[in-house]
């Protein structure tokens, strides 16, 4: 079960049980398309754009675009 919580301060991701509580200046890249958001840190979280209403998907890249530096948009992953 996954699931994916955040405020302007922290983020929070549950996968199989396990829990991973960041806050948001931990994340060194994020790169977003139109398929997903993708946030790189020490440990990486995918968060795809199906897994989220549309209204979701936009509010989350806003956060993104305003609390993590360096931010890629509309790039392909290699």
């Amino acid at each position: 079960d996954l699931k994916f919580t955040y405020d302007d301060k922290i983020l929070i991701h549950t996968s199989d049980n396990q829990i991973i509580k960041k806050t948001w200046d931990t994340i060194e890249k994020a790169v977003i398309n139109t398929d997903c958001i993708w946030l790189f840190s020490d440990s990486d979280i995918l968060l795809p754009k199906k897994a989220m209403t549309e209204n979701e998907f936009n509010a989350l890249t806003l956060v993104v675009l305003d609390q993590v530096k360096n931010v890629y948009k509309n790039q392909e992953f290699k």
